[in-house]
């Protein structure tokens, strides 16, 4: 886990929850500046090279943006999520910031991967299902996990 969030045993019991949220623990949505704080920290790992570590940090943050933006439920009820849906503001505080993995060229693939970076401002990536369209002209977001 992230390290910033108590252990299962502390999220099961009601008693310890109420207790750290009087203490100020935040529960529901992150200020914008905590949230850019976790981007900066992003950067600033991959930078010192702890490149898996920025890659975990970074799939944290994109399941936040993923838990607190609403989904809308497409003709089967199942919810759908779309980056349309996503904050302004949180689309604001993250853009400047190179968080997200970018896929690095697979050892079979036989064809050119001009990319050299780990990660990427979030308007440089594409979603993982566009590899194929985009090939490798553009970096593919690295957020699957296998």
């Amino acid at each position: 886990a992230e390290g910033r969030y108590p252990t299962k045993s502390l999220r099961d019991s009601e008693k310890a929850m109420k207790a750290l949220r009087s203490l100020g623990m935040v529960t529901r949505e992150l200020a914008l500046e905590d949230l850019a704080d976790r981007a900066e920290k992003v950067v600033l790992a991959a930078s010192d090279g702890h490149t898996e570590r920025a890659k975990e940090m970074a799939m944290y943050i994109l399941q936040y943006v993923y838990h607190v933006s609403p989904k809308k439920h497409n003709r089967y009820g199942f919810k759908k999520y779309d980056i349309q849906y996503v904050s302004e503001d949180i689309l604001t505080v993250l853009k400047p910031f190179p968080f997200i993995p970018v896929m690095q060229k697979p050892s079979h693939f036989e064809f050119p991967w001009p990319l050299v970076e780990q990660f990427v401002i979030p308007s440089r990536a594409h979603h993982p299902k566009c590899m194929k369209l985009v090939f490798t002209q553009e970096p593919i977001a690295d957020v699957i996990d296998e």
